[in-house]
């Protein structure tokens, strides 16, 4: 099984991938769990829907 990160403060200096069109990210938006992880943290609550099962931490598949 894949380590991931603790979930980032958003302040790391993660290159974030602009939004798509439609402004929703989604997994495919992000090359790595990190950037998925800095949207999450930047957002409240969960918008994009990057945490499918509230735990904290976003695109655990990545």
């Amino acid at each position: 099984m894949k380590q991931l990160r603790p979930p980032s403060d958003g302040r790391d200096g993660v290159d974030i991938p602009p939004p798509p069109a439609d402004g929703d990210y989604d997994c495919s938006s992000f090359d790595t769990q990190e950037q998925a992880q800095a949207v999450l943290d930047r957002t409240s609550g969960d918008p994009h829907r990057l945490d499918g099962d509230d735990d904290g931490v976003a695109c655990e598949s990545l």
